[in-house]
Order: C-alpha cells, then structure tokens, then sequence
C-alpha cells in the first residue's frame, strides 16, 4: 500500500485497532475499552481562520485522502499520513462496535499536544520533550516540526481516559482534550518569564496562531467531576515539563 512508503502507520491503523476490539470482544468480563486517538483523527490546526470550528462529530477525511493520494510519496507527507493512520483506527474502532455489537462500551479521548510532568529522567517524553530540550539545549528542533496547535496537560489526559472507564454517564463519547491554543513562541515567552537568568532562543519567524474554536467544555466538566477546577493551564504545564 502506498502509504507505507512514508509511514507505516497508515495501512496497518485500521487492521491493528480491529484487533484489539476483536479480541476485547471475546473477554465477557471487559465491560469498557477506551481508545486513545487523537486530535489529528478530526482535523489538522487551521491558522488564522476565526471560523474553524473543531466538534466531536468530524473526521480528518482530507488527511486520509492526502495520505493515499498517487506518488510521490517523500518524507514530508509522512505527517499527513500518521493524521490519516489515526483517523482510519479510530473510525475502525467504532466500526467494530456498531457492526459486531460487542458487550462493551467504546469511548475515545482525543488529545492535542501533551505536555506536562515528565516521571522520569530516562523517559521517552515524546512531545513533551520539545520543551525539555529548548530549556535544557536551546534546541527548537523538535518545536520547529510542529505547527501551532491547542496543547493539553498530560495529567488531564489521564484523568480523562479514568472518566471514560469508570464514568457510567460517559457512553459511546469522543472526548475532546484541547484545553488552550499556543505556538511555540508563547511557550518561549513563559520559558523567558519563569527563569530570567537563563538565555532562549530567539522566537520563531512566521509563526501563526490558532484562533479557531473547540467544543472542549464537555472534557472541562469530566475534569471536574474528578477534582479539578478544569483545563490546567499553558503556564503551569509548561513550568511541569521543565520540571523545576
């Protein structure tokens, strides 16, 4: 399949996440699987477009069609194919339950960049390590690779994924995790704030912002039912990366 030559990802989404529902769907005793998508599965970031709006309802269709579109097929749409890779395993998944009627509920929860407390030094940080390494090395390597987006704290992405299994009021959901829009240029701004004596890099030219909306206030209500005021912030997400 063409896509695998940019990305494994894509072909192989739909079939692995059938798996796993095939064979949750043999164990009478699970009576919930939630599926961790992402906010890729519906949409990629539009930049200063005031209109976009970003429900639980879409599909990133535009990804997979880019994704599997004639060669060829370079590294640089090796992006577009892992957004396809997640909508195609998503749409699978409730594929799966509305045609074998399994003897569980499905939630998804769908975040956006996750950021955050990072357990442990040797961890692979994944996206969290963008900002680990402009304030440990002033390397914007990893920040330059993504556009401006909305982040999540990984803390509340974890609480979110405990409501979508224990929660009896959240059935068959898709659960938004986009808490605040950012570029990189605003995570320097608060890196600059919260530690003056240390030298950042300069901010990124051309940088746009997300100005768009999300309907994320379902998320902000799970999170307080489970304790929390709501959407942790930029600021304070950004300070826990760092980890000081």
């Amino acid at each position: 399949m063409p896509p695998r030559e940019v990305s494994p990802a894509a072909p192989t989404a739909s079939t692995t996440g059938r798996n796993a529902a095939s064979a949750a769907a043999k164990e009478p005793s699970i009576k919930r699987f939630v599926f961790t998508s992402s906010s890729v599965a519906i949409a990629n970031s539009q930049l200063n477009d005031p209109s976009f709006h970003v429900t639980n309802t879409g599909w990133n269709d535009s990804a997979i069609e880019q994704a599997w579109a004639p060669p060829p097929y370079t590294p640089d749409r090796s992006f577009i194919a892992y957004c396809a890779s997640k909508a195609q395993a998503e749409r699978e998944m409730w594929k799966f339950v509305s045609e074998e009627k399994p003897g569980w509920t499905l939630n998804c929860v769908l975040p956006d960049l996750n950021i955050g407390t990072i357990l442990h030094e040797q961890q692979r940080a994944s996206t969290g390590e963008c900002i680990r390494s402009i304030y440990r090395d002033g390397d914007m390597t990893m920040a330059k690779m993504f556009p401006p987006a909305w982040m999540v704290n990984v803390r509340d992405t974890a609480r979110l994924h405990v409501a979508a299994m224990i929660d009896p009021d959240v059935v068959d959901e898709r659960i938004l995790a986009y808490a605040y829009p950012y570029n990189f240029n605003d995570i320097l701004a608060i890196l600059r704030e919260s530690y003056p004596a240390k030298e950042f890099p300069a901010d990124l030219e051309g940088v746009g912002k997300v100005t768009g909306s999300v309907e994320n206030g379902p998320g902000a209500e799970l999170l307080k039912r489970f304790g929390q005021s709501g959407w942790t912030g930029l600021e304070e997400s950004v300070r826990e990366n760092v980890g000081l």
